[in-house]
């Protein structure tokens, strides 16, 4: 326990002493947000907000006006006429924002992907200074490596899905309440080291200088089994920290504000995202820390 409370003050410490590296994955992660976002926001504003007819549709009084737009190219075509250039125009932005939306992920994992490679290699050279030279050749040299990594992650992570709620359904229809209390805190704790193992993976990769992706994975499972109680310690206080913020912005900023002052609401929530981002770092740091423990022992 003691060791793990360690680790995690060397991992906290490690982000605080290099904040820019949470202020360049906010403006990073919102650049590529707001490209996905203000682009099709802006045709819909260009073509449909001078029209009085979607002032009933954004409202939600008139959602018949909306399903007659999407439905009319299906009437015009058994009629014989020719569709307009403005429902071919809106179902296209329709689209546009419909791909936008599917594609948010990758705006947030290819950054991601990109930058952990740099920040790593920052927190593994600490404490020394801020290069920007070195922190884009760490960027560059495993950005490959973890953008394999992470389709790794996101395969397995639908496998422990659908194999989670498959046992859910499973246990909920055919026996009584309490065999899923059992269940579920055995699915998190699943989670929870299933998300330790990528974050290690990903910490051993820099601190060994390897882009063996599936060594420094099969590394990571031999630091979790060998030093499970400073695992536990150092991710369940990232994980607590997080939770805290969680309930602090749902359950006592966002109430107390009024959406007519969504000014500040908009501050606020942006502020909530640094700090998660905050402890994604503290997460990547302690994953560090714990490689480095690792490679001396």
């Amino acid at each position: 326990m003691a060791t793990g409370w360690r680790a995690f003050r060397m991992s906290l410490s490690r982000t605080v002493r290099y904040y820019w590296a949470v202020v360049i994955a906010f403006v990073i992660n919102l650049a590529s947000t707001l490209v996905l976002t203000a682009l099709p926001a802006l045709g819909l504003a260009l073509l449909l907000g001078h029209r009085p007819a979607i002032r009933q549709v954004a409202s939600g009084a008139g959602p018949w006006v909306l399903i007659e737009m999407l439905l009319s190219p299906v009437v015009d075509t058994h009629l014989g006429v020719s569709t307009s250039n403005f429902t071919t125009a809106a179902q296209r932005l329709l689209l546009f924002g419909l791909t936008a939306a599917l594609l948010s992920p990758l705006a947030a994992w290819i950054p991601a992907s990109f930058l952990s490679g740099g920040i790593l290699l920052t927190y593994a050279e600490a404490p020394s200074r801020f290069r920007l030279r070195r922190f884009l050749w760490g960027c560059w040299h495993w950005f490959g490596s973890f953008l394999a990594l992470g389709v790794v992650q996101i395969i397995t992570g639908l496998v422990i899905l659908c194999a989670s709620g498959g046992l859910l359904a499973i246990t909920a229809a055919f026996a009584e309440a309490w065999p899923v209390w059992i269940l579920l805190p055995s699915v998190s704790i699943c989670v929870f080291y299933w998300l330790g193992v990528f974050d290690i993976t990903r910490g051993l990769a820099v601190v060994k200088g390897t882009r063996n992706i599936f060594a420094a994975m099969w590394d990571a499972v031999r630091v979790i089994v060998s030093k499970p109680l400073v695992v536990s310690t150092l991710f369940a206080l990232v994980f607590l920290i997080l939770g805290a913020i969680h309930a602090l912005f749902a359950w006592g900023v966002r109430p107390a504000i009024a959406p007519t002052h969504w000014p500040l609401l908009l501050v606020l929530q942006q502020a909530f995202v640094i700090l998660r981002l905050a402890a994604r770092m503290t997460r990547l740091s302690g994953a560090v820390t714990l490689s480095s423990i690792h490679s001396i022992g």
